[in-house]
């Protein structure tokens, strides 16, 4: 600002002007470089698929790589499931409100990265369709105190629809549905439902 201030005349101005731009562009290309060898070297340890890192390139790869999206962060959250493990959980796309994601899950002390696999349900045309996703997509969302992870899912319909599950994991690691609920799409809106009170989906 000192330097800025003591410009008598525009072209001093503008001089002063171009060179911070440079520099806080400068900065700001650091930072993302950061963030891209922090993602590279997570992937490297947890190993998730390749078709998550190319659909996440794909967004936030400068050109002509990718498109070119603001980097905010890694993509990639962690939280302790306590004995020594750990959750991971890895952005691989972003819609148009809802991200899209993989779980890993490390065994006690930094041991191998799995894959985890979530039970689902969904009710289309009034019809209950289960399923074992290894995609995530929604808002999701992990409680520390009870070492739970909801996911929302909006589904594309008049009205409040789509999936919501709660999953506790068991001493393996692995994803347990503590609570499943599904909404059909109305045909016609009505008054707000909140998924917590959505029907809930019957266990197997």
């Amino acid at each position: 600002l000192a330097s800025r201030n003591a410009c008598a005349d525009a072209a001093c101005l503008a001089a002063a002007l171009d060179a911070r731009q440079k520099a806080l562009a400068a900065v700001a290309a650091g930072a993302t470089r950061a963030l891209w060898d922090k993602r590279e070297a997570l992937r490297a340890r947890l190993g998730w698929p390749e078709d998550c890192e190319a659909s996440f390139k794909n967004l936030y790869a400068p050109a002509p790589d990718g498109l070119g999206m603001d980097l905010v962060d890694s993509g990639v959250e962690s939280w302790s499931l306590g004995q020594g493990r750990e959750l991971f959980l890895v952005q691989c796309d972003q819609a148009a409100y809802q991200g899209v994601y993989v779980a890993m899950e490390t065994g006690p002390d930094g041991g191998p990265a799995t894959l985890l696999r979530f039970p689902t349900a969904e009710v289309a045309g009034g019809r209950v369709v289960r399923r074992q996703e290894a995609s995530l997509v929604g808002e999701v969302a992990f409680k520390d105190a009870d070492k739970t992870l909801t996911v929302f899912t909006k589904a594309r319909g008049v009205g409040d629809c789509g999936s919501y599950a709660v999953y506790a994991f068991d001493a393996a690691g692995k994803p347990v549905p503590r609570e499943l609920r599904a909404r059909d799409c109305p045909k016609k809106d009505g008054p707000y439902l909140p998924p917590e009170r959505w029907p809930l989906i019957p266990a197997r």
